[in-house]
């Protein structure tokens, strides 16, 4: 798997997005996208969404208001 597909990945669980909008989004399946996010989980010792994200803040990949100012972007 190229990293390349994997690096939206997070970003969009940050977002909120469903698997399946994730999934259409990228060009990738659904199954592909649960992979994705179960094998990121395991290499970052994380076994939830939200612990995901209590990590992107704690290692500073995200800011707060971050993915408010982003999603109001046109």
């Amino acid at each position: 798997m190229s990293a390349g597909r994997w690096r939206p990945v997070p970003w969009v669980i940050f977002e909120g997005h469903s698997v399946r909008d994730t999934a259409t989004a990228l060009s990738i399946s659904v199954k592909t996208v649960g992979n994705y996010v179960t094998i990121i989980k395991e290499k970052l010792g994380v076994s939830t969404n939200t612990e995901l994200v209590k990590l992107a803040y704690e290692h500073r990949l995200l800011t707060p208001g971050q993915l408010t100012e982003d999603q109001t972007d046109p």
